[in-house]
């Protein structure tokens, strides 16, 4: 049979062989012909190499059959062309398929009314639903396509699944409409102004969408979240996070947050106002001094109060400042006088109680109310308590000045029968000098009677189960580690007004 072999440069060399020729012989002969090179080049028929040892009927040659001499390298790019030819004539075929498709889409959308065309789409999206369910494969792709399609199939919420896939369907109309439109538009009169500025808008869009492609496939970590920065702190022994912002000029911290520091009994509400950035919130006021705790060192913070929700702590560019702090990127740290913190990750957040955006969690959030109204309840029965006390007072009050009245009519009913018993033996002529006299003991002997009762009456209200009036208050006090005298006098200091024996109290400790 004859055998046709395509040298490199493109000429056919024909030669007769028996079909159990070995491909050995086959070679010895080509080189005898000096038509082939055993050191670099191969024979190919029908992209399989023909390997030593083996006949030519065993690769099915047949009379007139064509085999290739060729490099390995030829012979790659030679298939890689083939390849490139076979995936163009996809392309076309598919381009045209898509053509074909879009034209009969565009017929239905034109020629089928709007709820025509909802009817159908509801129909496809119900055959969609069931087919995803019986079919695994199809499932698997749906997850990795679309999760929150696949969670409704694998929730069972058929209703939602349709009507979401529907409403995308009309979305889709709607548009394909709109570029009907204005194809016609264009081809109608294409120097018409809103036409013009259709293209230009879409020539905008198109080279904005290169652009993103752009930046997707060379710098990709464009598109991943920076986190903010966080650091863990404590404010009057009150784990909070606090949101380092060199941009904010002042310290902030929420109205919320004070309150479960314990500190707005500082909070001093000359300075209310507006604070104005992105958005704004009022200013409820300013607490001029308090510890916050960073790491194992304690710095002096003045913060302003916010009355809007938002992140709890705010640590501004005023304290960073103030303390030095220098925010080292390069190793995610905040380094502050001989403190060096790290930024928590969202990870640690989440593990504190906090969401990634720095607000606390729901449970967090319920559990802070409760403990609020427990605050609240408790605040009740004391006031209920100082209540009741106050009355006590009141009635001994009453009760000591009736008795201080009798002791007075007494007293005074005694001067009298005295002064008339005396003037019965003086002579007519002397009179006014008499009754001058008796005024003036009888004044005397007034004030010297009230003296004697209002001294009374402190030694007894003193000395009355060896207690002061002030005992709750000064419990309270006691409880957040002042001693019992200091208590007493800041009490007495501010005449039992417990939130200004507070303010003297600290005044005292921090010298201001």
């Amino acid at each position: 049979m004859r055998i046709n072999f395509l040298l490199r440069s493109q000429e056919v060399k024909t030669f007769e062989f028996h079909e159990d020729t070995e491909i050995e012989n086959l070679v010895t002969i080509l080189e005898i012909e000096k038509l082939f090179n055993r050191g670099t080049q191969n024979l190919y028929f029908q992209n399989k190499k023909l390997l030593l040892g083996y006949t030519l009927s065993d690769y099915d040659l047949q009379n007139n059959d064509i085999v290739m001499i060729r490099t390995d390298k030829e012979h790659q790019q030679i298939q890689q062309q083939l390849k490139n030819q076979r995936q163009q004539q996809q392309q076309q075929s598919l381009q045209q398929n898509r053509n074909s498709y879009q034209t009969n889409q565009d017929k239905r959308i034109t020629e089928m009314s709007e709820e025509e065309f909802k009817q159908q789409e509801i129909n496809i999206a119900m055959d969609y639903y069931y087919e995803v369910q019986e079919k695994v494969s199809l499932f698997q792709d749906l997850i990795e396509k679309n999760p929150t399609l696949a969670k409704m199939v694998e929730q069972g919420k058929q209703d939602l699944f349709v009507q979401t896939l529907v409403n995308y369907a009309m979305k889709k109309r709607k548009q394909r409409i709109e570029e009907i439109r204005f194809q016609k538009s264009l081809m109608e009169n294409p120097m018409n102004p809103e036409v013009q500025e259709k293209i230009m808008n879409q020539i905008q869009q198109k080279n904005i969408d290169e652009n993103r492609n752009m930046a997707f496939q060379y710098s990709p970590e464009l598109f991943v979240r920076v986190e903010m920065l966080y650091i863990p702190c404590e404010i009057n022994n009150v784990p909070i996070l606090a949101f380092v912002d060199s941009g904010a000029q002042s310290t902030i911290m929420t109205h919320a947050c004070a309150k479960r520091c314990g500190i707005t009994r500082l909070l001093d509400k000359r300075f209310q106002g507006t604070a104005v950035g992105v958005g704004s919130s009022k200013i409820l006021g300013k607490i001029h001094l308090t510890k916050m705790k960073i790491g194992k060192t304690f710095f002096n913070t003045s913060i302003t109060v916010l009355e809007q929700g938002g992140i709890d702590f705010l640590f501004g560019l005023d304290m960073l400042k103030r303390h030095r702090a220098h925010i080292d990127l390069e190793n995610n740290v905040l380094k502050i006088r001989n403190e060096s913190v790290k930024f928590l990750n969202s990870r640690e957040m989440l593990k504190l109680g906090y969401s990634t955006d720095g607000f606390l969690s729901d449970h967090f959030k319920e559990k802070e109310k409760q403990e609020n109204i427990d605050i609240k309840v408790i605040e009740n029965k004391n006031e209920i308590g100082e209540e009741t006390e106050k009355e006590k007072e009141k009635k001994h009050e009453g009760k000591e000045k009736e008795k201080e009245k009798q002791s007075q009519t007494k007293n005074l009913m005694q001067i009298e029968n005295q002064n008339t018993s005396t003037n019965t033996n003086i002579r007519p002529t002397n009179t006014n000098s008499n009754t001058n006299n008796s005024f003036n003991n009888f004044r005397f002997n007034f004030d010297q009677m009230s003296q004697q009762v209002n001294q009374r009456n402190q030694n007894t209200f003193r000395n009355q189960n060896n207690q002061s009036p002030w005992e709750n208050k000064i419990s309270k006090l006691v409880e957040e580690g002042y001693t019992r005298n200091e208590a007493l006098d800041a009490l007495t200091y501010s005449n039992g007004d417990l939130e200004i024996a507070k303010n003297y109290l600290l005044s005292k400790m921090y010298n201001f």
